[in-house]
């Protein structure tokens, strides 16, 4: 199939790594065609511009000082902001943080614990 693309995301890259085996020469995926972007961690006011800009974009209307708050709990990580921004959007409505945190660390320990299963093997 031409033009086909696939976009992996994780936040465990080594177990992203390992999956796809990309320098094991057995590995269907090995000397394949491959981009990677790497988002490292927002500073305190890139978040803040991250999150504001989508809620403009989207046309909803968060206090600079409820985004300040999501900002300090969510510490710059860039999936936890957009996932914070996307609960915002879907539900119309300012979404407390402390929600977000807490999924984000089941998130987290979902994750974790699968790389403590699959090292097991």
């Amino acid at each position: 199939m031409r033009n086909l693309k696939f976009v992996l995301t994780g936040s465990e890259v080594g177990v992203l790594y390992g999956f796809l085996a990309l320098e094991d020469r057995e590995s269907p995926l090995y000397g394949r065609a491959r981009d990677e972007i790497v988002i490292e961690r927002f500073g305190k006011e890139e978040s803040i511009e991250f999150l504001e800009t989508g809620f403009a974009e989207a046309g909803v209307s968060v206090p600079r000082g409820i985004v300040e708050k999501v900002v300090d709990a969510l510490d710059g990580i860039p999936g936890w902001l957009a996932l914070y921004g996307y609960e915002v959007v879907s539900k119309g409505e300012v979404v407390d943080a402390a929600a977000i945190l807490e999924r984000a660390v089941e998130i987290t320990l979902t994750e974790l614990r699968r790389v403590a299963r699959q090292s097991e093997l």
